[in-house]
């Protein structure tokens, strides 16, 4: 439906719309970024604010915003036409998918139960506790780690929603943005919906613009991972970055999304991703793509026990670019993958596993 649209919009845009004649004027990098912003999107990138932009570009953009990763080939839709202020305006209030904020599932809470998590950012938040108490405001001006809980009178199953953007992260260590892990009756949340990297995007190069996720999801009742989870997620990885993120999430079912860390890409870095899926035993396979993002030589335990205890995997091991992981990083000159696929039985490549990695 929306490349229909696309189609049918990019024919109308027609030459005497465009900036060559003077009746629009062209639009660049700065605008779309102004108006993406106005759309509740934050883009990140070093691109010059003041330099013009074609539909491939605003298209693309649009693709960031949603969390989708369609490819608009080079020629489809009149991708390489000029962008001017008109098109751009016009495309974001059709097709932008208004971000309504990342949503927690609690089941079967009991009267007088307290749901919790933490949040080690600042920025300008909301949460809805889901039960018709008045929203919760919150403004941070220092990332420190703090517990945000609610009380409900009546039993009953709930929808927290949390909403803002960050301004800021904990920059001394490898503390998480948000995590559920040491929360408040944790292992109720038995479902989530929404891209986190909305709330919390990379903000820059510096340290602490960068969220981390290290132990966020750990030990919660969740029983599925949303592929667009981390979509708002666009720039580079830094280590220990999703360290434990799911580990011990036993209810987790599934394929894990091989788009989960798509918008991320760079180097290895030590731990990026051990422990990551930890003891979920009730995965049942590795998307492909999973690790696309990775390139680079090899990083001390950056697959550390990322599988182990995945008992119910079955298919293929992980693959980057369509390689195994552990052919692509063999671990030949540090420790890459200790225990990564320990107990992984089910995967139909397991005998080819090397030792070092099981």
């Amino acid at each position: 439906m929306i490349k229909k649209f696309l189609f049918i919009f990019l024919l109308l845009v027609s030459p005497a719309h465009s900036a060559v004649t003077g009746w629009y004027p062209m639009a660049n990098v700065g605008y779309v970024s102004e108006v993406a912003a106005m759309h509740g999107c934050t883009l990140n990138n070093n691109a010059d604010s003041n330099m013009a932009v074609n539909m491939e570009y605003l298209l693309q953009t649009i693709d960031i915003c949603n969390g989708h990763r369609t490819n608009y080939g080079s020629g489809t839709y009149a991708t390489q036409q000029a962008a001017n202020t008109v098109a751009v305006n016009d495309v974001f209030e059709r097709l932008i998918e208004e971000f309504d904020g990342f949503h927690m599932f609690l089941t079967n809470m009991p009267a007088g139960a307290t749901f919790g998590f933490h949040l080690a950012a600042a920025g300008n938040f909301t949460i809805d506790w889901g039960d018709g108490s008045p929203v919760q405001v919150i403004n941070r001006t220092v990332p420190a780690t703090v517990l945000f809980s609610h009380t409900y009178a009546q039993a009953g199953n709930y929808m927290v929603t949390l909403n803002g953007l960050a301004t800021a992260y904990n920059a001394a260590g490898q503390v998480a943005a948000i995590s559920f892990q040491w929360g408040l009756n944790t292992t109720r949340m038995t479902g989530i919906s929404g891209d986190i990297g909305q709330i919390f995007p990379i903000l820059g190069p510096a340290p602490g613009d960068t969220p981390h996720f290290m132990y966020a999801f750990a030990g919660t009742g969740i029983t599925a991972i949303p592929p667009d989870l981390f979509a708002g997620l666009r720039g580079a990885f830094i280590p220990w970055m999703f360290y434990a993120t799911f580990q011990n999430c036993t209810n987790l079912q599934g394929i894990i999304p091989g788009t989960l860390f798509s918008g991320l890409s760079g180097a290895p870095l030590p731990y990026i991703f051990g422990l990551t899926f930890h003891n979920a035993s009730g995965l049942t396979g590795i998307g492909e793509g999973l690790f696309d993002g990775l390139n680079g030589p090899e990083a001390v335990g950056m697959f550390a026990a990322t599988f182990q205890g995945t008992t119910g995997l079955t298919g293929p091991s992980a693959r980057s670019g369509g390689q195994f992981i552990y052919e692509k990083w063999p671990g030949v000159n540090v420790d890459v993958g200790p225990l990564c696929y320990a107990g992984a039985t089910g995967l139909s490549d397991f005998a080819n596993i090397p030792s070092n990695w099981k």
